[in-house]
């Protein structure tokens, strides 16, 4: 029998939910959803701080005041960091197996 952490478990469903959300960018709701910092830890599996720090540096989305003492991402937010982030790794990734390539036929 197969068994997942409930983490694992936790993360997969709120994966799934996202997607459902993704599937049509037309149907995302028009009032607007935020995550919080627990949200966003669970859908992308990296911690409190380097979100925070990824912030800071410019390369997540700044997260906006909801309250007075609460903050949150708006869902579209994330989503299209997330598309951006899977082109960029897909295209680094691509890139990498080009020059990889490159450098086995110059050594033939």
């Amino acid at each position: 029998m197969k068994t997942t952490s409930p983490r694992l478990a936790v993360r997969a469903t709120a994966t799934r939910v996202l997607e459902t959300r993704l599937q049509n960018a037309d149907e995302l709701p028009t009032l607007p959803v935020f995550l919080s910092i627990a949200d966003l830890v669970t859908l992308t599996g990296m911690s409190a701080p380097t979100l925070r720090r990824m912030e800071l540096a410019g390369e997540f989305p700044r997260r906006v005041n909801i309250g007075e003492r609460r903050k949150g991402l708006p869902l579209r937010a994330y989503a299209e960091w997330a598309v951006d982030r899977c082109v960029a790794m897909a295209t680094a990734e691509e890139a990498s197996k080009a020059a990889g390539k490159g450098t086995t036929e110059e050594a033939a």
